[in-house]
């Protein structure tokens, strides 16, 4: 990417209002840079069931399924992203990537969900392999919210993840889950990529005719396991929100064709 494309990029992100639009273009323009070294960067975790709920769920980050190699820190950087530790971050556009995810995490070589963003490629990790992976934290952390979750997204997608089919797909990561490189991966099971609009608005449609259901038929209150919170993250979206609050204090520049009194 040279100057004046860096440049675009910039600016294509500056004008989206949308967060979570943003976050799908700036992973869009990532996989795009990645493209020409056969990289494809897999939305997981938190910002994938963001994605599937159409924010019923909302997170400040973007897990994604990546090798650790020079050639995607060359690509953040390109992008105007700083590293720390295993985290991405960039303070003026109020975004924050994981790259690589934890390891463990299922559907890195499975069917996923291809979508394009204003003519980026974005690809999701499959349904049934974010809600194994919610169950699998469920079980292992305790977490009775991620089991919450996992509940929230078996209802409202009930009529495309069965028992039967989840259950062969855990069987399916159980027997050898291969963790993938990230090379020569393609969204497989999706076949063409579908437009992150049309999706948009027929997953609303779904959460119109079940969401209110699904939550008015759970018990009230928070539920009392969670996941354990990283400092670091922590640390990194404290500072992030700082920022921006700093930013929306800042008086807006004087317009120069307004007249002097």
């Amino acid at each position: 990417m040279n100057r004046n494309q860096a440049a675009d990029a910039l600016r294509l992100l500056r004008a989206e209002p949308d967060q979570r639009r943003r976050r799908l273009l700036a992973l869009g323009l990532l996989t795009r840079q990645l493209a020409e070294h056969d990289i494809v960067p897999v939305l997981v975790g938190g910002g994938a069931l963001e994605f599937y709920t159409a924010g019923g769920y909302a997170t400040t980050n973007m897990d994604l399924a990546l090798p650790s190699v020079s050639e995607v820190g060359a690509a953040f950087a390109e992008l105007g992203f700083q590293r720390e530790g295993r985290y991405w971050h960039h303070a003026e556009l109020d975004l924050l990537f994981e790259a690589p995810a934890p390891a463990g995490l299922p559907g890195e070589d499975a069917p996923r969900t291809e979508i394009e963003v204003d003519g980026l490629r974005v690809v999701v990790i499959g349904l049934e392999d974010l809600l194994i992976d919610r169950l699998r934290a469920w079980v292992h952390w305790r977490s009775d919210e991620d089991g919450r979750w996992a509940r929230r997204l078996a209802l409202l997608y009930s009529d495309r993840v069965g028992p039967r089919r989840l259950a062969l797909r855990s069987r399916t990561c159980r027997q050898g889950p291969r963790r993938s490189s990230g090379r020569g991966a393609t969204a497989r099971g999706g076949g063409a990529s579908v437009n992150y609009d049309d999706f948009q608005r027929e997953l609303l449609r779904r959460k119109r005719e079940r969401w209110a259901k699904i939550l008015a038929s759970e018990p009230p209150g928070r539920v009392a396991g969670r996941r354990p919170r990283d400092p670091d993250k922590e640390r990194i979206l404290l500072r992030l929100d700082r920022a921006r609050l700093a930013r929306e204090r800042r008086p807006a520049p004087a317009d120069p064709a307004s007249p002097r009194t």
